[in-house]
This record gives C-alpha cells, structure tokens and sequence, in this order.
C-alpha cells in the first residue's frame, strides 16, 4: 500500500524517477541529464529525498525514522555499480544515523568494508591498541577513550580536555602514559592514522 502510494507520488511529482521494493528496503533511481556537474547532481538529488521523506512521514503518520543513502552517479548499464555502494553504506552506517547520506560521507567506511577481512581488521586493530586495552582492564582506566577523544579531535589539547570534563594537565598525563603503554609517538602522522584505524576497526568489532 505504502509502495503504492509512493509509486504514485515519484510519477505525479519527478521526471525520470522510480522505485522498487526489495525486502524492508526501496530501491529508487533517480534520473538527471548526462552533462550535469556532480554537486549540481547531488543537490538535486538532496532535494528530491527531502521531498520524498516528508510525504513517507506524512502518509506513515507516526514515528518513525529513515536513512537514505545515494550511490554515485552511473549510466543506467552501471547502475549495479551504484547499488552496491548504497548497500555497503547501510551496513556500514549506524541504526541511529538517519537521514540522507552520499557516497563521500562514507566511501572510507565502504571502501574498508570491501577490502579489509574481519580478521585482518581484528589484527590490525590488536597490533596497535592490544597494550593499551589490556592496560586499562589490568588498572580499571579508560585510557582507550582517551586517546579516541584526543584524535577525534585533531589532538587539540584544549578542545579535548573540556570535552572529557578534564584539566589539561590531567590530559597531558594521560597522553604520555599511552605514548609509554604503546611505545609510539602519535604525533607522527602514520602512528596517528593507524591508531584511527585501529580504533575504528575496534568500535565497529564492538558493536557487531
């Protein structure tokens, strides 16, 4: 019924558009000109998605919330190309994150989730942070926060010491000590992307 009346509503209200169910999922393409410019493309298609989330909220009519995600643009003999990216999106993005999302918000996540095994994921992940964890178990710490904190936030002292609620001085301490516990200096700017990937490919581990 709800297809029904979304079908309905893409061909009363978009040129070159429409819709399938599969599963608990629909499955829209979404047409535009061959010579249209890729943030002219995304604009438009940002716009017509709103559109579309407030009719499905308005014929629902209750609570509810949804997550759209867009693929790259392709001909329509690649469009595959695009589906398999809007998948691998969904898997990688959490349930709360709803709302419309590209390709560019989360083609590191994606590109991760094709070429990483789990196993390699869990290695990679142990090489780098195994100390740290097994020391804040040994010393009920959370240390690991700390540094996932530190780096979410460019490794501002100031920004991240008011976030944690904590002096900067009592950052301070708590940086050195990882730079002890681990061995590594996260200044260099290799250590700091593989402690992010590491603690990356730890939260996700963490939440399956």
């Amino acid at each position: 019924m709800l297809l029904s009346a979304l079908h309905r509503y893409i061909q009363n209200n978009f040129l070159d558009s429409n819709v399938f169910k599969q599963g608990n999922q629909l499955i829209g393409l979404l047409g535009n000109a061959k010579e249209t410019k890729k943030a002219a493309i995304q604009a438009e298609q940002s716009k017509v998605l709103k559109r579309l989330l407030k009719y499905l909220k308005q014929q629902i009519n209750r609570t509810l919330h949804f997550s759209v995600v867009v693929g790259s643009s392709q001909s329509v003999l690649s469009v595959a190309k695009s589906y398999s990216e809007a998948t691998n999106m969904l898997k990688t993005i959490a349930a709360k994150q709803t709302g419309i999302h590209f390709l560019n918000e989360f083609y590191l996540d994606t590109f991760l989730s094709e070429q990483i095994s789990t196993q390699a994921a869990a290695e990679f992940s142990a090489h780098y942070l195994y100390k740290l964890i097994a020391y804040d178990q040994k010393n009920q710490l959370n240390l690991l926060q700390t540094l996932a904190s530190y780096l979410a936030n460019h490794q501002n002292i100031a920004v991240t010491a008011r976030k944690l609620y904590i002096h900067r001085n009592t950052l301070i301490y708590r940086i050195e000590r990882i730079e002890n516990i681990l061995a590594i200096d996260i200044t260099e700017p290799n250590i700091a992307l593989s402690l992010q990937l590491a603690l990356k490919f730890y939260q996700e581990n963490e939440l399956e």
